[in-house]
């Protein structure tokens, strides 16, 4: 028969578990919402950049570039921020 200590042990076993899975789950949608507007944010661009003079071509590479640099700072601190929702569960 499993003691109340066996049923604590258990149940701390699968809490993990379930938490490793689900945190692989959010980073995977984040890269993909990411990617996705990564991607729609390239093709606004290009339709931008269509007749547009040099300085607004300048100005649309300078808040492109910015997107860019706050993205790769979420892929160094999605781990994070994954962990940090978890601690509010």
């Amino acid at each position: 028969m499993l003691t109340k200590g066996d049923l604590a042990a258990i149940k701390t076993i699968v809490q993990d578990e379930v938490k490793i899975i689900v945190k692989k789950e959010v980073k995977v949608i984040v890269k993909t919402e990411v990617g996705e507007l990564r991607t729609e944010m390239n093709k606004l661009r290009t339709e931008i950049m269509v007749g547009m003079n040099e300085n607004t071509k300048d100005l649309v590479e300078l808040i492109t570039t910015g997107f860019s640099t706050h993205e790769s700072l979420l892929d160094n601190h999605e781990t994070r921020i994954v962990h940090l929702e978890f601690n509010k569960m």
